[in-house]
């Protein structure tokens, strides 16, 4: 019985909620922040190397009070809005970049005073359960 809960394991990850091993993150930033500022912004690549959808559905950080999903879209009038999105979709094999004008991590209500080359942890979580913790560098970059 062990050994076919063992087999199951290994060929169903998703089953068991095991898809993080398949997000990975690269090149995250995050915005220098004022001390006169209450919110920044950070950037990164969502990569899935799996086989499934990955839904990216909450972001937290121990460095801020509240971490969300945002996206900037463009309305009707050629006036560029912000809005929360609900989750963050990743296909099997592609990946989803985050950068300004666009999808973007919003970080708000900074806990301590971030400098230049300070690392943020940042957390992912999946609609399976997985999570993927990572850090991003704070720096300025002209974009």
């Amino acid at each position: 019985m062990l050994l076919r809960i063992l087999w199951v394991m290994m060929c169903f990850p998703a089953a068991c909620g095991v898809d993080s091993s398949s997000l990975e993150v690269r090149g995250a930033w995050v915005r220098p922040i004022l001390p006169t500022q209450n919110v920044t912004a950070g950037y990164l690549d969502a990569v899935n190397s799996g086989l499934d959808t990955i839904r990216i559905i909450d972001v937290s950080s121990p460095a801020f009070d509240t971490v969300e999903l945002h996206e900037m879209t463009t309305d009707s009038e050629g006036v560029m809005r912000m809005k929360r999105m609900g989750a963050l979709v990743v296909a099997p094999g592609d990946s989803v970049a985050l950068r300004p004008g666009g999808k973007h991590l919003m970080l708000i209500g900074p806990r301590h005073t971030l400098s230049e080359g300070n690392d943020v942890p940042i957390t992912l979580e999946t609609n399976r359960g997985g999570r993927v913790t990572f850090a991003a560098r704070v720096e300025r970059r002209a974009w």
